[in-house]
């Protein structure tokens, strides 16, 4: 399984890129990817 980390810092734009992966256009291969995201705890 593919795993993101996502750090603290650039939150903002993962959450902008998530929205972008998991939208009609790119929800079938980010699915297929498997991908999981991660990030530190503050």
């Amino acid at each position: 399984m593919i795993k993101i980390m996502a750090d603290h810092n650039i939150e903002g734009h993962v959450e902008v890129l998530l929205r972008i992966w998991t939208s009609d256009s790119w929800r079938t291969l980010w699915e297929e990817l498997d991908i999981e995201i991660e990030s530190f705890e503050r």
